[in-house]
């Protein structure tokens, strides 16, 4: 009876083992371009190790893995992705824009980060690159997402967000890659540790998605939202009363217009070079525009003008004193564009370029005073009727909203595994091997006591 004990308990363990989903222990997918780190070549091939240590590891997955154990914060490694892909040179991003990785992280990491070196070029924050992965996980778990937009997730973070659009990732062939893997914003501290089967590159979404099915979408190909939900402080020129709030004008004639636009405008026409007026903030009632979240500016303009310069001026709660060199904003316009357009500036980048400063005057603060100049020409001089027709200015807390992009919506399967925005996965309630594997060997083991004492009475 004893040996048929031993033999249930272990009919049962090897039931219950049978029944753990193979994906978790999945070889590398079919793909282009597979950085298969099972491969110990792979991983002896990681040159530039810094603050970690990039071992491989056949504990984890017995088919092997890379073991990434930080010593510090930011650890990262290089790989040569021109010599190992050597028949096209590197990978050609603009051809293969979705990554999928199978990983197990184990550290305090939000994120998973790379860089890219583009045609034997250099890794700069602007080619910052992360998506939100689940930390402190005891699984392995397969990721994939956008490249570009993760570029601009990551310059974002970098403060580089303006540098980096559009994404560089599609610009040429990635010829090398620095993997950070495991990033965090309060840190990567020593001991953080992370596991890494592949890396891999698709062409599309679809072909990622059926290399590794199931994968959580980390991060699609619709520009995030960054920004805190801040209000947007708009000037609205279609409404007639707003021309009201214009005061202190010089070289200049405004009047509400309809003859470019039949919804409104405000009609902006020189009398002389430099010409300005103001805008009484107050029209902005309850949005207090906070330089600290409001960094992105979109004017709808018409120029019928030589002006190949949108200007204005600003003072803040920060930096009250006007001193026009100083809060002096500025940003490029096509001159003599007798259409409407949307142009988006980032409000620091403006100030540096208008200000020729070194750092920005607009980093915190609150606005105060607002003067619109508009028509600006580095060539041929501003004269009198020259004309420009403006029909809002916002200010805004993120480039999203600025460009008037909106997040989409969409009802979720409740009966399919879902993934929320910051890319962890919610399934349905279903069976659960690995709670068979312990509830049957608890069962057999409780048997297996039960069966001796009933031989030792």
């Amino acid at each position: 009876m004893k040996r048929l004990s031993f033999i249930s308990l272990a009919c049962v363990l090897i039931l219950s083992l049978a029944l753990i989903p193979i994906s978790t222990f999945a070889a590398a997918p079919t793909a282009d371009h597979v950085i298969d780190f099972s491969k110990e070549s792979v991983v002896n091939s990681l040159t530039n190790i810094t603050r970690a240590a990039f071992l491989h590891d056949t504990d984890e997955l017995s088919t092997g893995s890379l073991n990434i154990m930080a010593t510090g914060n930011d650890p990262y490694a290089i790989l040569n992705t021109k010599t190992m892909f050597s028949s096209t040179g590197g990978i050609d991003g603009n051809q293969y824009q979705w990554i999928v990785v199978n990983i197990k992280n184990l550290s305090n990491a939000d994120y998973f980060e790379l860089h890219y070196a583009i045609d034997d070029g250099s890794f700069t924050k602007a080619t910052t690159t992360q998506f939100p992965i689940d930390k402190n996980s005891d699984t392995w778990k397969t990721y994939i997402a956008h490249l570009p937009t993760a570029n601009l997730e990551g310059a974002a973070r970098a403060n580089m967000f303006t540098k980096a659009r559009p994404s560089t990732w599609k610009t040429g062939k990635i010829t090398s890659l620095r993997l950070d893997a495991m990033y965090s914003p309060s840190g990567i501290g020593l001991g953080d540790e992370m596991f890494i089967e592949y890396i891999a590159f698709y062409p599309t979404k679809a072909a990622a998605q059926a290399a590794a099915s199931g994968a959580t979408i980390a991060l699609d190909d619709k520009m995030p939202n960054l920004a805190p939900p801040y209000s947007a402080a708009i000037i609205d020129f279609t409404k007639e009363e707003t021309i009201s709030r214009l005061h202190s004008k010089s070289n200049l004639n405004y009047s509400y217009d309809t003859t470019i636009s039949p919804e409104g405008s405000v009609k902006w026409e020189a009398t002389n070079t430099d010409c300005r007026a103001y805008v009484d903030t107050t029209l902005f009632n309850n949005t207090p525009v906070n330089f600290e979240y409001h960094k992105w500016v979109a004017v709808t303009i018409y120029n019928d003008s030589p002006a190949d310069t949108f200007e204005w001026y600003m003072t803040s709660t920060s930096d009250p004193i006007p001193v026009a060199a100083k809060h002096r904003l500025t940003a490029s316009i096509e001159p003599n564009k007798a259409e409407w357009k949307t142009y988006v500036f980032n409000i620091e980048d403006a100030n540096l370029v208008g200000g020729n400063l070194t750092e920005s005057v607009f980093k915190n603060g609150y606005l105060i005073e607002l003067r619109i100049d508009a028509l600006l020409s580095s060539g041929t001089p501003i004269k009198a009727g020259d004309t420009m027709y403006i029909k809002k200015i916002g200010i805004y807390a993120s480039e999203d909203e600025a460009y008037g992009r909106a997040p989409e919506t969409t009802v979720p399967d409740t009966t399919a595994t879902t993934t929320a925005p910051d890319g962890t996965t919610t399934a349905p309630t279903t069976f659960d091997p690995i709670a068979l594997v312990v509830s049957g060997a608890a069962l057999s083991l409780s048997s297996y006591a039960i069966f001796r004492k009933k031989r030792e009475r």
